[in-house]
């Protein structure tokens, strides 16, 4: 029977708690042994004013972007509380990744432009022309300016509203713990898992992160763990944690060819 990729491989995942549960039974059918510690916690803003405000003049917008999954889910509960029903006007979304547009599709409405680079230039390229249009931004208090800049810069009008504050939670110490004993990867969802992770792991498990493999998803992030002297050793293709699985996967099957062949070229000698 052919060994797993990730067999016995102790990989940490920094997402939210919430949403590390698939990603750790993911890496568990690929023989992984996960690790989830939670380094950011996703909880609604303190005042939803704002919120409330452009929820109830959504049809006044040509266009209604979400920058993630976790906004799409804050943006919903605050119009369940509201009693708004956003599929009733009529406006084009876009969403910012696979896995937000899902998150769309699951509440309803359905994406017109998907564009899976996180960058402001993929989106605006996306939308097209939209010299004179109103756009609505729907984002998390953290998320990069660069998607307004470009928007802006386009001759568009633009409405950001942070539907969602990202908290460092206390670091689970049973995880913690089990991490002090050695781990084979770190797998990073955004700037703020990075940065929260640094803080919240103590010296020995901050030199065990030098000679672990560092997962990104996306080059944004990996720019994050750079910035803070990390060695990025994989960049998803595209923004989801089962396209950063997957890379991490393929990545430790080229290791194991390579070390086969070369074992392989060393009993011919």
């Amino acid at each position: 029977m052919p060994t797993l990729p990730l067999h016995n491989k102790r990989i940490v995942i920094t997402r939210d708690e919430a949403r590390a549960v698939e990603a750790a039974r993911r890496l568990t059918r690929l023989g992984a042994l996960p690790l989830v510690f939670p380094t950011i916690r996703i909880a609604p803003i303190d005042e939803p004013a704002p919120i409330d405000r452009v929820a109830a003049r959504l049809s006044r917008y040509d266009w209604v972007v979400f920058t993630s999954a976790n906004g799409v889910s804050a943006f919903w509960d605050r119009l369940a509380a509201t009693g708004v029903e956003a599929t009733a006007f009529e406006t084009r979304f876009a969403a910012v990744g696979s896995e937000t547009a899902r998150s769309l599709i699951d509440r309803g409405p359905m994406p017109t432009v998907i564009p899976n680079e996180y960058t402001g230039v993929r989106l605006v390229e996306a939308l097209g022309d939209i010299r004179g249009m109103s756009i609505l931004l729907l984002r998390g208090e953290l998320a990069p300016i660069t998607i307004n800049e470009q928007i802006k810069k386009n001759g568009a009008r633009l409405d950001a509203v942070t539907v969602y504050q990202t908290i460092r939670p206390k670091p689970d110490q049973e995880v913690a713990e089990l991490m002090a004993r050695g781990f084979d990867a770190v797998l990073f969802t955004s700037g703020s898992t990075v940065r929260n992770f640094s803080g919240m792991v103590d010296t020995t498990t901050r030199k065990l992160l030098d000679e672990a493999l560092v997962a990104c998803i996306g080059p944004s992030t990996a720019d994050v763990a750079r910035d803070l002297g990390l060695s990025v050793g994989v960049v998803s293709p595209t923004y989801t944690m089962n396209a950063l699985v997957e890379s991490v996967a393929t990545y430790y099957n080229r290791r194991t060819i390579t070390r086969s062949r070369i074992e392989k070229s060393r009993i011919r000698k």
